[in-house]
């Protein structure tokens, strides 16, 4: 903005053709973000046709700005949303397995333990291990309402390591 708009002393028009080109961005961008919202293209719309009619560049750049803010602001809201939903997904389908844990996860997912634990406690309000133990308990729940089979195989096929950690949880 400092170069851009200030430094530089581009004319009115050279502004106006700039701010364009940064609406024209942006609403690629919408179309990303927001492809099943109207309502926020319309905002946005709204948004950008009172950018083209302010007269004082400094007001319309802020006002672009904002609306970029808002885009990038959904945009990661949405990839999270995904990851949250790969991450439940890949619980759900490993849950069985003995050897899962944060560890495995964050480096199947690519990222660091520590991210993972905290995305984790944000979106469940609850920790890994606490999840992990609930759905094998209720894995377990069901086995035992449903099969003939001992403790110690449930538990083993419900994903704990030892039928003594499944009775004491």
């Amino acid at each position: 903005y400092q170069i851009n708009f200030k430094e530089r002393h581009l004319s009115g028009g050279m502004i106006r053709q700039l701010l364009v080109k940064m609406l024209n961005t942006v609403y690629d961008l919408t179309n990303t973000a927001y492809s099943e919202d109207t309502h926020e293209q319309t905002s946005l719309g709204w948004m950008s046709r009172n950018v083209l009619q302010t007269k004082n560049g400094n007001e319309a750049f802020q006002m672009l700005r904002e609306m970029m803010l808002s885009i990038c602001d959904t945009c990661g809201k949405q990839k999270e949303g995904e990851l949250r939903r790969r991450i439940i997904s890949y619980i759900g389908e490993n849950f069985r397995d003995p050897d899962l844990s944060l560890e495995k996860m964050a480096t199947d997912f690519d990222m660091s333990y520590h991210h993972l634990s905290r995305l984790f406690n944000e979106c469940m309000q609850m920790n890994f291990a606490s999840y992990l133990a609930g759905l094998r308990l209720e894995y377990s729940t069901e086995l035992l309402k449903s099969s003939q089979l001992s403790v110690e195989q449930i538990a083993q096929q419900a994903g704990f390591l030892q039928s003594g950690t499944f009775i004491r949880v």
